[in-house]
């Protein structure tokens, strides 16, 4: 399920030019099916949140302000879905720490080339009890809003997959 936030002229239906998508950093489906691409994909930062039967992820622009938001299943196709999404706009992503640690697209995000960033939980908690915010998508947005606010830039640390010999084997995760 895809929605936006914001400005209405930005929700499916609306017939627009030809440079409509061109000019921003997301692509709304039907501009997709005229195959319109995407120029700009520098303008922001994802957060993530998990709600009870979904990952929810919000773009935040640079003014601080939530852009889109997408909601995904808790599947394995919607999450590789999500993260081929994620990976061509090409955008930083932050993520709270113990979700970084349950949640496998995070480590597949920095698997394929995506900055990740994870904030302390501690930090995250008491930014929404302070905010007194419970909406999913608003948590993922405040998640966004982090890198920009330069007192909560220092709590913020880099996922970083650990250094592996090359010619040890990956684990594959397979049992019988």
């Amino acid at each position: 399920m895809l929605s936006t936030i914001g400005d209405p002229s930005r929700r499916e239906g609306k017939d627009h030019g030809p440079d409509h998508c061109a000019r921003r950093s997301w692509v709304l489906p039907h501009c997709q099916r005229k195959g319109l691409t995407v120029t700009d994909s520098r303008e922001g930062v994802w957060g993530l949140w998990i709600a009870r039967r979904r990952l929810v992820v919000v773009l935040v622009g640079r003014e601080g302000t939530p852009r889109k938001a997408i909601r995904s299943a808790l599947t394995d196709d919607a999450r590789f879905g999500l993260l081929e999404y994620l990976v061509a706009a090409g955008m930083d992503l932050v993520v709270s720490e113990s979700l970084a640690c349950v949640e496998p697209l995070p480590v597949q995000a920095v698997h394929r080339g995506l900055v990740v960033w994870t904030a302390s939980d501690v930090i995250v908690a008491a930014l929404l009890r302070a905010a007194a915010i419970r909406d999913p998508a608003r948590a993922a947005a405040l998640l966004g809003r982090l890198p920009a606010i330069s007192m909560l830039r220092g709590f913020l640390r880099r996922l970083s997959l650990p250094e592996t010999d090359p010619r040890q084997l990956p684990f594959l995760g397979l049992s019988r």
